[in-house]
């Protein structure tokens, strides 16, 4: 009797495209002798396509509950948990890890907690929260956002003005304009007064102008 396995591409995370070429491929070299074979797409909104056919999420969990079930769902709802949840819900058999060691090694910063608390080694790195001109680290530099797939949003910096300028280029596609502004630290109230002055006449020049509101 052949297993009923069922392969899931998709999603609606930013590498949608990126996951299903990688489906048809796991599909194009699965043995069909060895498995029955089903499909379940997962378009960019969120819904499930059994075979095609799209259903309510309720009935394909109850259709494919005595199957198995091969993930290639890259990304966000795929790699972070929340597909590994429902799936566990329903006592549903899958190949990968389950929803919370995906959860926690979705983030690069977490995965990296963890394995300090482990004494396992890992390059050194940083969580950067906002720009800053100098990282302290040794170049080159690999940069990742925090949360999401290995396909997207990775720039490496071969030096600090590389850095520089292309993490500003960042910031411009994605329609963000950066003004670095430096702060006074002497005296304590009377410099604080002065930089929020200096911001101040700052933010009243762009609005000047961008004209937004």
């Amino acid at each position: 009797m052949r297993t009923k396995l069922v392969v899931m591409y998709g999603g609606p995370g930013e590498e949608h495209g990126v996951s299903v070429n990688s489906g048809k491929n796991v599909i194009s070299g699965i043995d069909t002798e060895k498995y029955e074979l089903h499909t379940i797409f997962v378009d960019k909104k969120g819904g499930w396509i059994l075979d095609g056919k799209e259903r309510d999420l309720k009935k394909i969990l109850k259709e494919i509950k005595d199957y198995l079930v091969w993930s290639v769902v890259h990304g966000t709802y795929g790699e972070d948990g929340k597909l590994q949840k429902i799936l566990e819900g329903k006592k549903i058999k899958f190949i990968g890890t389950g929803s919370t060691a995906s959860k926690v090694t979705m983030s690069k910063d977490g995965t990296q907690k963890i394995l300090e608390k482990n004494k396992i080694r890992y390059p050194n790195g940083i969580v950067l929260k906002k720009y800053k001109e100098e990282l302290g680290l040794h170049y080159p530099v690999i940069a990742k956002p925090d949360e999401g797939g290995s396909s997207f949003g990775l720039y490496k910096f071969e030096n600090g003005k590389e850095y520089s300028k292309k993490i500003k280029s960042v910031l411009t596609a994605d329609n963000i304009e950066w003004h670095p502004i430096s702060y006074t630290k002497q005296p304590p109230v009377l410099s604080t007064i002065y930089d929020v002055f200096r911001i101040k006449k700052l933010a009243f020049s762009l609005h000047q102008k961008n004209n937004f509101s």
